[in-house]
């Protein structure tokens, strides 16, 4: 098949100059070219339909910890954490102090004296570590979102009469996820599905049996986890015994928390255990460490950590290398609970105080 193609227009022009019009006369008396058929176009293909957005992919379901069994956990509801019902009023913990006054908290060792050597721990490594200043790290991580936790209280939902004159209070802490990804907004959360025990629908973290009388929160002994921020990572510590008691109000959809003591005590094996996580993350990667570093006797189970390529926002890594042996003399000095029963000092007693807004927890973490 031929292809015609149409003369450039300076052609055109060309031919006109030259008055060859009447060739154009002449030409009519001959024969008609033949009619070009036009080139077949290529039939239109229809749009590919959109492909739907894929789900993402659900949170793993969470790992049991060690001897974790819901069938022989007191109140453990087996199931999914999505059958968790939200709709209670709910609290963002706001703030998070370590009181390091040791003459403030509760009785943990029977001698009718407040009990709280973490405070005492901490305005001593606070010497040894000046770099380390875990109530700053509380604020900073609360601040832009990295750690994110709060509380249910499924007993005050549908309560008749005055919710802050309750008994049989009960109070979930749950690790939350910010919903709008907005560290500024805490009106909304999702929370997250390693709160629950593996297998279940019930929270690992509650207080129950608590009470609420004018205005005032009393409640455990429960064992719950606490978030425990070190540099940028955000790691939990363990506290046994641990008790609520402090001022709490409605506010808005949930319940609001003021000046909230929480006590009890912590194994010095959990607090290394936590340290060490912290030097092996890797976030102190420039230790190139091959184990676990810190213990109490020997303080240093590594010998001649090199931390000079840990600078910077990571020197506090260098820190905690080159201060090993002396951090484990600390922590077995302000022991002052012997939490086994063996007849030695193995725990540390503790004051947290606690702040917190009301919210509303509206899902599970998918």
């Amino acid at each position: 098949m031929s292809h015609l193609h149409p003369p450039p227009i300076a052609l055109l022009a060309l031919l006109a100059a030259l008055g060859l019009a009447a060739c154009v006369d002449s030409a009519q008396d001959a024969p008609p070219a033949p009619e070009v058929e036009p080139e077949a176009q290529p039939e239109a293909q229809p749009e590919p339909e959109a492909q739907p957005e894929p789900d993402p992919q659900p949170e793993p379901e969470p790992e049991p910890e060690p001897g974790e069994d819901c069938a022989q956990i007191p109140g453990c509801e087996p199931g999914d954490p999505s059958e968790y019902a939200l709709d209670v009023p709910a609290s963002f913990i706001s703030g998070v102090i370590i009181d390091e006054d040791a003459l403030q908290g509760a009785d943990q060792d029977g001698d009718g004296d407040p009990d709280n050597a973490l405070g005492r721990f901490l305005a001593d490594i606070g010497r040894l570590l000046a770099v380390l200043d875990i109530n700053a790290q509380y604020s900073a991580t609360i601040a832009d979102g990295r750690m994110a936790f709060g509380a249910t209280w499924p007993t005050l939902a549908g309560a008749e009469g005055d919710p802050l004159e309750a008994q049989g209070v009960e109070v979930h802490f749950l690790p939350l996820e910010d919903v709008d990804g907005d560290p500024g907004s805490t009106d909304r959360f999702r929370a997250q599905r390693r709160g629950f025990i593996a297998g279940s629908r019930t929270p690992r973290r509650r207080f129950e049996g608590g009470a609420i009388e004018a205005g005032v929160l009393t409640a455990g002994p429960a064992r719950i986890d606490m978030p425990f921020p070190i540099g940028e990572v955000v790691l939990e510590l363990s506290i046994e015994r641990a008790r609520l008691s402090g001022e709490v109000f409605l506010d808005g959809e949930g319940v609001g928390m003021r000046d909230v003591a929480l006590t009890g005590v912590f194994s010095i094996d959990k607090l290394i255990e936590t340290l060490n996580a912290y030097i092996q993350s890797s976030e102190c990667a420039c230790l190139e460490l091959s184990g676990p570093l810190l213990g109490i006797e020997p303080g240093c189970l590594i010998e001649e950590v090199d931390g000079a390529a840990c600078v910077g926002e990571f020197a506090l890594c260098a820190s905690l290398a080159a201060s090993c042996e002396l951090l484990g003399q600390i922590l077995a000095q302000n022991a002052d609970v012997d939490l086994d029963g063996d007849g030695q000092s193995d725990a540390m007693s503790l004051l947290i105080r606690l702040e917190a807004d009301g919210t509303r927890i509206e899902g599970i973490q998918r």
